[in-house]
Order: C-alpha cells, then sequence, then structure tokens
C-alpha cells in the first residue's frame, strides 16, 4: 500500500518543480571607438575596437548619419557581421574593421581578396555594433566618436595599432 502511496506523492513533488530553461548569456560591449576619419577619394578599411565580457559568436556592424537613435530602422545601414574569428586582440580590447566604399561598386579589394562593403556618402558617420552570443543579444553600442570624411594622404590611418 505505501508503494500505491508513493507514487502520486514523488510525481506530485516532480510537478511542481515547473521547467528549467538554458539560455545563452548576452555578452556586453562597451568603450567602442572607431579611427577618427575615412576616404573620400578611394575605398576605406575602417577599423574600430572596442572592450568585451562574455562570448561573442557573431557581431554586426551598422554604419549612420550621427543622431540616428535606432541603426536597424533602415537596413541598407548594416555593414555586415563578423564572426568571432574575424576579431583580433589587442591588448584587453578586440578589433575588428569594415570596408566603406565610395565609388559605389560596392567591393573594397585588399591583398587579393574582395572584401564586403558598404556604399557610402562622403557626410560623417557613426559606427555601431551589436554583439551576440548565439541568438543573445545586449543590443546596439554606438561609437564613442565619429569618423569624419577626409581626402588627406592620411585619411585611412592603422588605427588602433598606430594615430588615431
Amino acid at each position: 500500500m505505501r508503494k500505491f502511496l508513493a507514487i502520486p506523492a514523488v510525481a506530485a513533488l516532480i510537478s511542481g518543480c515547473g521547467i528549467i530553461e538554458v539560455r545563452p548569456v548576452p555578452p556586453t560591449i562597451s568603450n567602442l571607438e572607431t579611427q577618427a576619419t575615412f576616404c573620400t577619394d578611394r575605398d576605406t578599411i575602417a577599423d574600430f575596437q572596442f572592450e568585451a565580457k562574455g562570448l561573442i559568436t557573431r557581431l554586426e556592424v551598422w554604419v549612420t548619419e550621427p543622431g540616428v537613435s535606432d541603426p536597424s530602422a533602415d537596413p541598407a545601414n548594416k555593414a555586415g557581421e563578423l564572426d568571432a574569428f574575424d576579431l583580433f586582440s589587442n591588448g584587453s580590447k578586440l578589433v575588428g574593421f569594415i570596408a566603406l566604399d565610395t565609388n559605389g561598386d560596392n567591393k573594397v579589394q585588399r591583398s587579393g581578396q574582395n572584401l564586403p562593403a558598404i556604399v557610402v556618402t562622403p557626410t560623417e558617420k557613426q559606427v555601431w555594433v551589436r554583439g551576440y552570443n548565439l541568438d543573445q543579444t545586449n543590443g546596439f553600442v554606438k561609437a564613442g566618436n565619429t569618423m569624419l570624411p577626409s581626402a588627406a594622404s592620411d585619411c585611412d590611418p592603422i588605427f588602433p595599432y598606430g594615430q588615431p
């Protein structure tokens, strides 16, 4: 008789536990900064760096005009996605880059490779990133600075490894 009473009691205890859901923790990105200028007379590899906590499996990069509050409002602002393997380490910071196309052919070639590029106009630009751990994100992070258009010979600096 005790065995028959124990089965409903155990079933009641198990059903009271509910369902446990395991979710990945989204990464935290801070201190995003970009190079100060981009070229208006030729294509530019625009570098950026940031600090991150947590695992980043994918990083979206967006480029907008300053003053935009939601870069995803216009899908044309999306410069691309970087996998974790496309990011490099510079001390405690992670470094990445995007290609800015100023001549409108929508591709930039460096070291014999065609890089995906976003076509930009010669106006001030704001870079945003959104990091993911699988499908979890903490949202957009805006760079602390903007990039100014320039036709100077040093318009594409070796940031963040050299001049800012």
